[in-house]
């Protein structure tokens, strides 16, 4: 499970709170054929994007929330192993941030902020108990709203590109003009489909609307995990 270093005992009492709310998203699963998926998926990330140039990958999809930042925490934590480089796992949701929350990192400096320039990437990146895994909480849901300009996405897009050699972004079922934002200026993108939760036509539909955005869509992730 990745999870934040405790940084005081009162941020680790916060962490405990959090996880008795949650479900927790296990790194590891005790079905080794899903846990082969997940490394398969990320060796095709790294034939698209090897390990010396890196890349930047969006999951969004059609489902829960909740699934589609297990797929993302699950490639994190394969990607920071067998490529042995440095991964941040950003929580792009700003419905539900469902990562943030679980994490229990503070909400007040994170995504959003570093787009609209409140703060540093570096700043709003949190250390994890992973080795090579730093953490991008969404930020305060308050911010979202305001106008965001392309140029800005781009520029903290490249910020983490700096810092970590792979980015992967949970954008969960939202189609808001921020995860366009985000889909068009990733390297690529996976949607995410739930088996039993998610329709022909709605993953169609959401396939569609992120590629008028302009996103590089890689390929559909379909699983039952969660």
């Amino acid at each position: 499970m990745i999870s934040p270093k405790p940084l005081a005992p009162k941020s680790t009492r916060v962490a405990s709170r959090v996880a008795r709310r949650n479900r927790p998203l296990p790194v590891s699963s005790q079905d080794r054929r899903v846990e082969r998926q997940y490394r398969r998926l990320a060796d095709n990330i790294m034939r698209e994007f090897p390990a010396s140039l890196g890349g930047t990958i969006l999951f969004s999809g059609v489902g829960s929330s909740r699934h589609i930042a297990h797929v993302a925490e699950q490639v994190t934590h394969q990607l920071s192993v067998q490529a042995a480089v440095r991964v941040a796992l950003v929580d792009g949701d700003p419905d539900t941030q469902l990562l943030s929350e679980r994490l229990a990192v503070n909400g007040d400096c994170g995504l959003v902020e570093a787009i609209q320039q409140q703060t540093s990437v570096a700043s709003a990146l949190t250390a994890t108990e992973v080795p090579n895994v730093d953490f991008l909480p969404f930020g305060d849901c308050c911010h979202a709203s305001a106008p965001v300009a392309n140029t800005l996405v781009r520029s903290v897009l490249d910020d983490l590109r700096q810092l970590c050699r792979y980015t992967v972004i949970a954008s969960g079922t939202n189609t808001s003009p921020l995860c366009a934002m985000l889909s068009r200026h990733c390297d690529g993108m996976y949607l995410v489909v739930q088996l039993g939760m998610a329709g022909r036509q709605e993953t169609a539909d959401l396939a569609s609307h992120f590629t008028r955005a302009g996103a590089r869509l890689l390929g559909c992730v379909a699983t039952s995990v969660v």
